[in-house]
């Protein structure tokens, strides 16, 4: 009997949702993978999106996978794990929800993050060491205000990729032993509503980096055309 390679077939479901977060520009997909032949160690996933009237293409790496029921559009009691590799048997076919991000957009980010972590982290230290009661949340308001604070909130404006319009996006799928690249490309647009939405995340973005509690980023749901 001749070798035969394995075959990966990939199906996605009827939606992406678009995000920005902490994480920078992110995307999350579901679907299934359906191996022929014999097992399929997959080692990896990205997508590479690029939107129909801009330049250029963006590389989203995969950060975690997502349990497959939570309540749509928010971030409020989603337990992330990381991503790592995973099998798929001939035998039954796997199902996913995979959280990817943007790795340069996160990598600018870095730099503002650091910024705004460790100057709340200076402050909240002083105001504990003269009160170890002191409620912090009165002071985020304050800090917000400072102007290198407010100059750090406006990059962070800067950094998100989404505009309106049509983006083309492809997922590779790798596998390993033997290492193979199996892929689909589906498309989705976004419209300035949508746009406006994510940009909305500032403000969470901005709370979660200071570790304030209970918040909850806004993602958009959009139909893969």
């Amino acid at each position: 009997m001749l070798f035969q390679k394995t075959q990966l077939s990939i199906y996605l479901s009827k939606t992406v949702e678009v995000g920005y977060t902490h994480y920078g520009p992110t995307l999350a997909l579901s679907g299934n993978l359906s191996a022929r032949h014999k097992v399929a160690l997959v080692h990896d996933m990205t997508v590479e999106l690029k939107r129909q009237s801009g330049a250029g293409r963006r590389q989203f790496g995969w950060l975690a996978f997502r349990p497959h029921t939570f309540k749509v559009g928010s971030s409020l009691g989603i337990d992330l794990k990381m991503a790592s590799r995973f099998m798929v048997s001939p035998a039954e076919a796997y199902h996913f929800n995979i959280l990817f991000s943007d790795h340069d957009s996160y990598a600018r980010m870095n730099a503002v993050i650091n910024l705004i972590k460790n100057e709340w982290n200076t402050l909240a230290a002083f105001h504990r060491g003269k009160n170890p009661q002191a409620n912090l949340s009165d002071l985020f308001p304050e800090f917000l205000q400072k102007p290198h604070i407010a100059q750090a909130n406006e990059q962070l404006q800067t950094v998100s990729i989404w505009e309106p319009g049509e983006y083309a996006m492809t997922v590779h799928v790798i596998t390993e032993n033997p290492q193979q690249v199996f892929t689909s490309s589906q498309k989705f647009a976004l419209s300035k509503p949508d746009v406006e939405t994510l940009r909305t995340n500032v403000p969470a973005i901005l709370a979660d980096i200071c570790g304030r509690t209970a918040v909850e980023y806004k993602f958009v749901t959009a139909a893969l055309l």
